[in-house]
């Protein structure tokens, strides 16, 4: 490697990844890169080296460093040595003295209250371009190219959700397939919704309560179904949220869900809808879902 290599710092590293790196070697390539993200991938195994903006998340690196990705090229070759993961003869990450992060949410349980002020604050905030307009037809496009992409999202979304409802697997596994792979992006817009409808599986479990499938179960059903509509590294998203792991945003509004404070479940939602173009307001949509299926009267 030349001297001008740059070597940062990893100030956190995803609990899951270290294990993983510690199980079996990384050696794999940059899948994409931009100022403050740089992801990697190996077959169906994902690394996101990340700046401190960006967080912790399941898959996530976090370095000391401010939008150090800028030059990195797709292709180019990554791997693990046992101390740090070397991208091509640029970037040096030293993974030494990162403090482990767990990923894994335990939901409490929500009063009902906190999710109808989670629900209110979404309406008030919701954009036009967003898979909020599954439930808030009246800001849905009424005319050009996006018209069929809300309707075939709001279709599937209702169906999966009516499908999870009545513990129909069929409709689980082609209702997912409708959504998987749905827009553009590093995550689609309808795995985002599908991630956060994960979560609310088991944010707000007395959805399922009428029908056979556990949390778990429909979480399975629907990576499944996911897996082989969309790309490698929202697939590994989609996997990790089947797991119960969110990134820090979400621990966040875990937390304040628990405390019904207005205010605060207001703060959480802002800082999740401030993620990606539409990613975080994607995976809200999905996550309310369970909720307001349960109390149709608040849409």
């Amino acid at each position: 490697m030349s001297s001008r290599v740059k070597t940062l710092t990893a100030r956190s590293i995803s609990k899951t990844i270290a294990a993983a790196m510690n199980d079996a070697p990384f050696r794999g390539r940059v899948w994409s890169s931009f100022p403050a993200a740089c992801n990697l991938v190996e077959r169906d195994r994902v690394v996101s080296l990340v700046t401190p903006a960006v967080g912790d998340g399941p898959l996530n690196v976090v370095v000391e460093s401010q939008e150090p990705f800028t030059d990195l090229k797709a292709g180019t070759e990554a791997m693990f040595d046992g101390e740090a993961i070397n991208i091509g003869g640029h970037l040096k990450v030293n993974l030494q003295a990162a403090e482990v992060w767990n990923p894994l949410i335990s939901w409490p349980e929500i009063a009902a209250p906190a999710m109808l002020a989670l629900w209110e604050h979404l309406r008030e905030q919701a954009a036009a371009g967003s898979l909020l307009t599954v439930w808030i037809p009246e800001i849905r496009p009424i005319r050009g190219v996006q018209i069929a992409f809300h309707e075939t999202a709001r279709g599937a979304a209702e169906r999966l959700l009516l499908a999870l409802q009545r513990g129909d697997q069929n409709g689980i596994i082609a209702h997912t397939s409708a959504l998987a792979g749905l827009g553009a992006g590093a995550t689609p817009a309808g795995d985002d919704f599908l991630m956060g409808l994960m979560a609310g599986l088991r944010a707000w479990p007395q959805f399922l309560s009428a029908g056979d499938l556990s949390a778990a179960d429909a979480c399975a059903f629907i990576v499944r179904a996911a897996a082989i509509r969309t790309h490698v590294f929202s697939t590994a998203h989609l996997r990790a949220a089947q797991a119960g792991e969110m990134s820090t945003g979400w621990h966040r509004l875990a937390a304040v869900l628990a405390t019904n404070d207005g205010t605060a479940i207001q703060e959480a939602v802002d800082s999740l809808l401030a993620f990606g173009s539409s990613s975080g307001a994607d995976a809200l949509a999905g996550f309310v879902g369970p909720y307001l299926m349960t109390e149709p009267d608040k849409i």
